[in-house]
């Protein structure tokens, strides 16, 4: 069962010590938008109600890698992303 997937990932300039930090970070503003995540998928899986959340690093191994992540409700496959248009 799939709830969020990962449409857009980037990397920090920084460390960031609370999610507040990523959420005002240009890159992260810029990139975790549903216009950037709707972009990326056919026509008619486009919504305007998707929930969209950044992850900061997870993990040592992350680095300074943020994602964007994407969702609404419970789907049994993963969304059909494309490259950005």
């Amino acid at each position: 069962m799939h709830v969020y997937q990962t449409f857009a990932a980037g990397q920090l300039a920084r460390m960031p010590l609370r999610q507040s930090e990523v959420d005002k970070d240009p890159q992260v503003r810029k990139a975790c938008t549903q216009k950037v995540a709707n972009s990326m998928l056919p026509k008619q899986d486009r919504r305007e109600d998707w929930e969209i959340y950044a992850l900061p690093p997870q993990d040592e191994d992350d680095g300074l890698l943020f994602r964007c992540i994407v969702g609404r409700g419970e789907r049994t496959t993963p969304l059909k992303l494309s490259k950005p248009r």
